[in-house]
């Protein structure tokens, strides 16, 4: 008496990197390159922060309002979380 064991579908074969990223992806954690567009940004923000500063003082402070300011309504606009929370009107 011998049993047949069910036939299984094969599973598609993933390199190791894209394993990673796919794990990486599920747990919410950072990829590299968007890390490193935030830090570049960062670091771009500070370099025109302190430029408009050492130029004259109170510059400093408006292009930080403003760019600050910028970078709060483009995020706002990109977030489907907020989109979805704060519903644009209409009648329902």
């Amino acid at each position: 008496m011998s049993q047949e064991r069910p036939e299984r579908a094969p599973t598609p074969r993933r390199s190791a990197g894209a394993a990673r990223a796919s794990r990486a992806q599920g747990s919410g954690a950072a990829t590299w390159p968007s890390m490193a567009a935030d830090l570049l940004g960062l670091v771009g923000f500070a370099g025109v922060v302190t430029g408009a500063w050492l130029v004259y003082e109170p510059a400093g402070l408006i292009i930080a309002g403003v760019l600050m300011l910028g970078a709060g309504i483009g995020i706002a606009r990109r977030s489907p979380e907020l989109h979805e929370s704060h519903p644009t009107g209409g009648d329902e």
